[in-house]
């Protein structure tokens, strides 16, 4: 489905510096990244898809981040051309170039004696512009994808419109501000989601790899090759719109 900001939706975003549009993935191709994510977080664990459910969520994070370079099908939801149109729209910027996807796994209790970090993560409310390990964030979208084993219930979210960064639909998405404090609370605790929750992280053509001790999985682009003040580049950071 082809998509076309108009001045409405440019105006709300400016507003309130987060919009939600349904029907950004097909129904298929939803299927086939949510798939992808447990594929590639399985390989990681060495792991299988149904054992997932079993491993702890900061076990999880620290293997969730630039997912789609293992995944066809992640690859191909992320770089569709109308999510960078949508971007350059909302954002206001051009060339944008994608930073990095980051899998957002659902947290249940703290583990007893050890370091949480993905938890500390969750509390913490910060902004792209905050937590990004990359200079300069421009922006997010943070996509819904279906699981294939539905939870009983989903996240409690409020009924008023654009108030949560989550999307309601699966194959939905809500694009946000660089400046929008992120409110990941209702991962924490209570009902799990019916979805797998991605963030793909926006930033500016010229963007370069910083030292951001904000961003616990700060040393994921060092393990690309990238070095402190590395620009990024179109191999592994590709741009999306020009």
């Amino acid at each position: 489905m082809k998509y076309a900001t108009a001045k409405e939706h440019r105006d709300f975003f400016n507003k309130n510096r987060i919009i939600e549009f349904e029907g950004l993935f097909p129904e298929e191709l939803a299927k086939s990244m949510s798939q992808g994510i447990e594929e590639v977080l399985a390989n990681r664990l060495k792991s299988t898809g149904d054992k997932l459910k079993s491993i702890h969520p900061e076990e999880l994070f620290l293997q969730s981040r630039h997912l789609w370079m293992e995944s066809e099908a992640l690859k191909k939801g992320v770089m569709l051309h109308q999510l960078g149109q949508i971007a350059f729209e909302l954002f206001e910027q051009k060339p944008i170039r994608f930073g990095y996807d980051q899998y957002l796994p659902f947290y249940r209790s703290a583990i007893q004696n050890k370091e949480i970090p993905y938890g500390n993560f969750l509390k913490k409310h910060l902004t792209l512009e905050e937590v990004s390990p990359i200079q300069t964030a421009v922006g997010g979208l943070m996509i819904a994808l279906p699981k294939k084993h539905k939870a009983k219930k989903t996240l409690e979210i409020p009924t008023e419109p654009q108030t949560t960064i989550f999307p309601t639909q699966a194959g939905s998405g809500v694009f946000i501000s660089a400046d929008t404090p992120l409110d990941l609370t209702p991962l924490m605790g209570g009902d799990e989601p019916l979805f797998h929750y991605l963030l793909i992280v926006y930033t500016t053509g010229t963007s370069v790899y910083v030292s951001n001790r904000e961003d616990p999985l700060l040393h994921t682009l060092r393990h690309l090759g990238y070095a402190y003040g590395d620009r990024l580049n179109d191999l592994q950071n590709p741009i999306v719109f020009r």
